[in-house]
């Protein structure tokens, strides 16, 4: 089960990344004040991700602590 967790918040993270390295690449010049809106929203949405994702991962280090 906490494998399962694990995997799948692995997964998440991975995502975030990809999704991160995407928008960095194609709006690198940031020409666009619009660009540049979106560039920052992205990074916003994908800091919260990876917060909730931490605080899953403390969370299943909690419950394998006692088992």
């Amino acid at each position: 089960m906490n494998e399962k967790k694990f995997k799948l918040l692995n997964t998440e993270l991975s995502k975030s990344r990809n999704m991160l390295h995407r928008y960095s690449t194609s709006h690198a010049s940031c020409s666009d004040i619009d660009e540049c809106d979106m560039f920052l929203g992205c990074i916003s949405v994908i800091k919260e991700d990876i917060k909730n994702m931490i605080l899953q991962l403390i969370s299943l280090k909690n419950e394998v602590q006692f088992i």
